[in-house]
């Protein structure tokens, strides 16, 4: 049997037995992707009113694409997709890697442990670091639909929600890190959480803390600076409080 394998953090690249899938125009390639990332079933209405809801035929283009999409999963597209006359479904085999997929079932085995974040054994670190290290970028970065902007409303909510999930992982990582005394790692996963958001003031917080902790009070200051700067120009406003505090 074939594998498919997903990846859709960053521009999306589905392959099919290492090769990539061929399916000639973006509107079939981001229905395969709704239909992966949702693992749901989908009436043909639904898909059809979902990303061609100016076009009167429809019904006809969604035909015609998953057509395209049946072409270039071959023979075996049964396997990975169920069409049938009123719905259509991802089947979610076990041979089909979707990174998104992976990321979420990596934390759900972290959330199974608690959610103590500064007490990460090494069974829920090793979670949280391969969830962190699947979402290395925005979920379908730059990809977008002209003419069908439910799709890109949706892709907009997951990618922030993806990078909420990312964001937490990364606190939690860099929490832990510090607590078991490296420094050097807890310091990697806080700059990471950071870039992700640079307006989120507790994160410049912690990575002053933590350069601190290792002597490195120049990066401290430096970056009770780049916070001051940052929430100047976004929103003419000095920090809080509680991060002058610690600036002093």
């Amino acid at each position: 049997m074939s594998s498919l394998t997903a990846n859709l953090f960053g521009p999306p690249r589905i392959e099919l037995d290492g090769v990539v899938l061929d399916l000639d125009h973006r509107k079939p390639l981001a229905l395969l992707i709704y239909l992966m990332v949702t693992a749901a079933p989908h009436s043909r209405e639904a898909l059809a009113a979902f990303f061609w809801p100016d076009y009167a035929n429809a019904r006809n283009y969604l035909r015609n694409n998953l057509s395209i999409i049946r072409h270039a999963l071959g023979d075996n597209y049964g396997h990975w997709v169920s069409i049938d006359r009123q719905t259509v479904a991802w089947r979610d085999p076990d041979d089909a890697w979707v990174d998104v997929c992976e990321f979420e079932r990596h934390l759900v085995a972290w959330r199974a442990y608690g959610h103590a974040s500064d007490d990460l054994r090494p069974s829920r670190r090793a979670a949280l670091s391969d969830a962190v290290a699947l979402a290395a970028d925005d979920f379908l970065g730059g990809f977008t639909l002209r003419d069908s902007p439910l799709f890109d409303e949706w892709s907009y909510f997951q990618r922030e929600r993806l990078r909420g999930e990312t964001t937490g992982a990364l606190d939690a990582l860099a929490g832990a890190y510090a607590s078991g005394g490296d420094l050097d790692a807890a310091i990697a996963h806080a700059r990471r959480r950071l870039a992700l958001d640079n307006l989120h003031e507790p994160a410049h917080r912690q990575l002053m803390a933590l350069y601190a902790q290792k002597g490195q009070r120049a990066l401290a200051l430096r970056q009770y600076e780049a916070c001051a700067q940052v929430l100047r120009t976004e929103f003419d406003v000095a920090p809080s409080g509680e991060t002058r505090a610690l600036f002093e």
